[in-house]
């Protein structure tokens, strides 16, 4: 089912931020990937949408729930709820952004080399050269490249707020170190995953 035509738009105020929106399909609450993926697949005609969803059903066995294009967006953010984090460091690069106190006294530490720039273009290499029968790289590649281009347009993917306070603990952590306070979504504790 499309998503922007079974979808209602909530607004939520805390006090201290202007306000964000959550996307409600059916009652669950859907990422901001899956709505970023359902605007890409509508933008897929022809062949293009036939390859793609070839290599999304590659995984409809293992993923029945995370067969269509908007819902396999989300898959990456599964892996680690079954134990497995080697791509952890693939949704996220840590842009420094240093806190005025700090420009010119602290040299801002560098991004890890295996970052979420790293990853779209390793999702892209081996998309666009992988060997013709080689369906299982491609539609793996894929679900990480959907996941990948929503997370990248997520600000706190992108950036690591550094201040006096956090320095030596490595930062805000994209945000996830900022806790929210009167918060109207109970499950929803620090910017990054109110953001």
């Amino acid at each position: 089912m499309p998503l922007a035509t079974s979808c209602t738009w909530t607004r939520y105020r805390p006090q201290g931020l202007h306000c964000s929106f959550r996307v409600v399909l059916q009652g669950h609450a859907i990422k901001d990937v899956q709505v970023i993926a359902e605007i890409a697949y509508r933008q897929l005609h022809g062949d293009a949408r036939e390859h793609v969803d070839l290599y999304i059903n590659a995984f409809k066995g293992f993923y029945s729930d995370q067969s269509d294009f908007p819902t396999a967006a989300a898959w990456a953010d599964f892996l680690p709820s079954v134990g497995i984090s080697a791509f952890s460091d693939w949704h996220f690069i840590d842009q420094p952004i240093l806190d005025s106190d700090l420009l010119n006294t602290t040299t801002a530490p560098e991004p890890s080399q295996e970052n979420i720039v790293w990853a779209l273009n390793h999702c892209y290499k081996t998309l666009q050269f992988s060997g013709a029968g080689d369906i299982w790289g491609r539609a793996l590649m894929l679900r990480f490249l959907i996941h990948l281009v929503g997370d990248i347009h997520q600000p706190l993917h992108c950036v690591n707020r550094y201040s006096k306070s956090n320095i030596q603990k490595g930062g805000d952590h994209r945000g996830q170190d900022i806790m929210l306070k009167n918060s109207h979504i109970v499950t929803v504790k620090d910017l990054h995953n109110f953001w």
